[in-house]
């Protein structure tokens, strides 16, 4: 992933509240002025939920249809 492709996605998680800034921080060596930290939040905690279920049904439904591959042990 490009930094572009995850400062965007980072902004869109941002304005719909699925992430926010954080205070925590790491390390003090390790850390730098200018590093911004995230934690998800309730509403992103549901969202990622949601999402999980999803995938999970989608995976159910290929497995139905025997749509994997001999490789792949599922």
């Amino acid at each position: 992933m490009g930094a572009g492709t995850l400062y965007g996605s980072l902004k869109r998680m941002l304005d719909s509240g699925l992430v926010k800034e954080s205070d925590k921080r790491v390390d003090p060596k390790m850390d730098d002025e200018r590093r911004i930290y995230y934690q998800i939040t309730a509403k992103g905690k549901k969202a990622l939920e949601a999402e999980l279920e999803r995938y999970k049904h989608i995976v159910s439904v290929a497995k139905e249809r025997k749509l994997f591959p001999n490789t792949y042990a599922i």
